[in-house]
């Protein structure tokens, strides 16, 4: 999705983010992998926003997406990493899974204790753990910031 020019400021000021510039020799690659987006770095890579497709919210909100880490401690290239998408919403799931992303496992299940101890997915620890407006949308937001926070390996951050 295209940031329009409001979002993108915010964007910039809350997430510390730098925009690649349209004219960049990079985004003829990156628009080819992803599709016309607004891209965006940041500390631990690159940062794509995809739109909400959830009627409840009207389109009004978007998720946001880390697609690359960087590949060498001197940030000259990225590395596509596995990524792991959760989203109860199936309709969600289905979308990315219709995308044939090769480095994204989707779960299609909220974050429990249950998942995180049973599901393999979750057997090692992950570098970064985003989430995108899901504080409203579960029942206890405490016990999931508590499943949250023994996700990210040591070193590893946790970002909403």
């Amino acid at each position: 999705m295209k940031l329009t020019a409001d979002l993108l400021v915010s964007a910039q000021a809350v997430l510390g983010v730098d925009l690649i510039p349209d004219d960049s020799a990079a985004m003829a690659e990156l628009r080819g992998a992803f599709g016309d987006r607004t891209f965006q770095l940041f500390e631990h890579g690159l940062l794509v926003f995809e739109p909400d497709a959830d009627p409840e919210t009207s389109g009004n909100f978007a998720r946001l997406m880390i697609t690359a880490q960087w590949a060498d401690e001197a940030k000259t290239s990225l590395a596509a990493d596995e990524i792991v998408a959760l989203d109860p919403s199936s309709d969600m799931i289905a979308r990315l899974d219709a995308q044939a992303l090769a480095n994204v496992r989707t779960v299609n299940h909220a974050l429990t204790r249950d998942l995180v101890v049973n599901d393999p997915v979750f057997a090692t620890r992950f570098h970064l753990v985003t989430a995108s407006s899901v504080s409203a949308f579960v029942p206890d937001l405490a016990d999931t910031l508590s499943v949250i926070r023994g996700l990210p390996e040591t070193g590893g951050r946790f970002e909403q």
